[in-house]
């Protein structure tokens, strides 16, 4: 019910009580009757008017809290339904990306076995880590996209963590010409095994992939609570520095790079929102980078020292 149609009832019963008045007035006055009996007559009719535009008023107000209610959860659905497409607009998105990507190794491990050269055995294995790496982020990134991701706060050694990661991302470091430091890391901090894993992995695997005959060093500060990674890598253009944990934004190393999907420090910026971590760097093109992650913001104690 709408304002015109509540205002239209309302003059419809002024209307009729109008009429009926002039009706009692007329037959009091042909019939000559008391007129003391019109005015009780009157007096009862405007009781019935004002229930009347009560009772309207009422049932109109009802109505357009009814309507209004309406609209709100018509707004709320809208509002989900357009979540619900965006988010599918970004799977679509990654995984397009991420078919393209995947091609290069794919393509470039079957070359090499067309070749028939053991000597290119290396060069194989590092295609089949890539196509196994991307996987792996595929994965990783559709668990993430879960409201109800799932997480285990445990104490996580970094020492155990990183040097799993590095067990497996020995053979990229290999083929690049790479060295590694590793210094103070035997410390437990608090937080999720596996999504402090796949974290870590991410800036591990950027630091390799975009340093070539150079160094990278992992380092823990306990006193600040600060993980380390720095490279001496190509370093990141100061006009991509604003973006670079953008999803899909690859910048100019990725794009010069071609390997680069513009989803790992995506992934990085999002699991650290998950953990409660802060994560930050500094860069030099062509004097590499150094990323860190805060645990001081996460933690409910200082991390541990623990003896070998």
């Amino acid at each position: 019910m709408n304002k015109n149609t509540y205002f239209n009832k309302i003059l419809g019963g002024l209307l009729m009580s109008a009429i009926s008045l002039l009706t009692f007035l007329f037959v009091f006055y042909v019939t000559n009757t008391n007129m003391q009996y019109f005015f009780i007559s009157m007096q009862g009719i405007i009781v019935f008017l004002a229930l009347y535009c009560f009772v309207e008023y009422f049932l109109w107000q009802k109505q357009i809290d009814k309507q209004d209610k309406i609209n709100e959860l018509q707004l709320e659905i809208k509002t989900l339904e357009e979540q619900a497409q965006q988010k599918q607009q970004e799977l679509m998105d990654y995984f397009f990306v991420w078919v393209h990507q995947i091609k290069t190794p794919i393509t470039s491990a079957k070359l090499l076995i067309d070749t028939h050269d053991i000597s290119c055995a290396a060069l194989l294995k590092e295609d089949i880590f890539e196509i196994n790496t991307y996987t792996e982020m595929a994965l990783n990134y559709l668990k993430l996209s879960k409201t109800s991701a799932d997480m285990e706060i445990s104490d996580c050694n970094l020492s155990t963590i990183i040097k799993d990661i590095l067990k497996r991302y020995s053979i990229l470091f290999f083929n690049n010409h790479n060295s590694i430091a590793l210094v103070n890391l035997n410390h437990n901090v608090t937080s999720d095994p596996k999504w402090l894993s796949i974290l870590i992995e991410q800036l591990i695997s950027n630091a390799a992939k975009y340093t070539n005959d150079g160094k990278v060093t992992i380092s823990y500060d306990e006193n600040k609570m600060l993980l380390k990674i720095k490279d001496t890598g190509c370093g990141i253009r100061p006009e991509d520095q604003n973006r670079i944990f953008e999803r899909g934004y690859s910048g100019f190393n990725g794009q010069y790079n071609e390997k680069s999907s513009g989803i790992g420090l995506f992934l990085v910026r999002q699991i650290c929102k998950k953990l409660e971590l802060e994560v930050y760097f500094d860069s030099k093109i062509e004097e590499g980078s150094t990323f860190y992650i805060n645990f001081s913001k996460s933690q409910s104690y200082n991390s541990v020292r623990i003896d070998a």
